[in-house]
């Protein structure tokens, strides 16, 4: 095993560039971005996905592995390289912490081919998708009760801090005032609630009793991640 790990681990970051050099980085870069692919799959298999997330998943770490080899130790590429990653994360919209956590290990297996270090990569991917798959089959990650996102209109005379305490207290474990904004020139109220229903298959009377309270105004009850996605907050 410690031969094998050498073998891999011997291009030095900053050398002059060798074409075998180059190809074997990108070969186990894409190598890593299949194995990291196929275990978001797996997780996700229950769950919508996009398809042209996981092929970003797939070829990210090679196109971080070329750049990484390119930069070498020159400074000037390295702030070039830190201004096209700021680019892309301004023209970029966040998703839910998962994602963005495969994405970062993409980055890093990215990273770890680039630099020479592709048993360590390697491993340090399988580590990693292992984890994800495991937490997946055991269930330690799952919510039987989502949270969820309560949008009330309220009429700008209308106490909205105290007003709904005892349907909160009725149908929710837990709830949270998260944002407060005027609309209609300022004489209606919106409020945004994060709430934990007691039980998921109560939405309807939850929401009758609380139309009962807010003078038959607009509310919508909705998934926090679906909500959080389309950057609510």
């Amino acid at each position: 095993m410690k031969a094998l790990f050498d073998s891999l681990n011997n291009i030095s970051v900053g050398m002059t560039l060798d074409i075998v050099n180059v190809i074997r980085s990108l070969g186990f870069a894409l190598l890593c971005g299949a194995l990291i692919a196929i275990s978001y799959y797996i997780v996700t298999r229950n769950e919508g996905r996009s398809a042209y997330f996981v092929t970003s998943i797939i070829v990210l770490p090679s196109i971080i592995s070329i750049i990484i080899m390119m930069v070498g130790s020159d400074i000037a590429r390295a702030f070039s390289l830190g201004g096209v990653f700021a680019l892309i994360r301004f023209r970029s919209e966040p998703g839910n912490p998962r994602d963005i956590t495969y994405v970062c290990m993409t980055m890093a297996a990215g990273l770890a081919c680039g630099t020479g270090y592709i048993g360590y990569g390697i491993l340090f991917v399988l580590i990693l998708c292992a984890v994800f798959i495991i937490i997946k089959f055991t269930g330690l990650a799952t919510q039987k009760v989502p949270d969820m996102l309560l949008k009330v209109t309220v009429p700008e005379d209308a106490d909205f801090e105290s007003m709904f305490n005892d349907v909160f207290d009725k149908y929710t474990r837990y709830h949270t005032l998260e944002r407060v904004k005027t609309a209609d020139f300022g004489s209606l109220y919106q409020l945004w609630f994060r709430v934990k229903l007691k039980d998921e298959n109560a939405k309807k009377e939850f929401v009758d009793d609380l139309r009962v309270l807010n003078a038959n105004l607009t509310i919508s009850l909705s998934s926090a991640i679906y909500e959080e996605g389309k950057k609510t907050f």
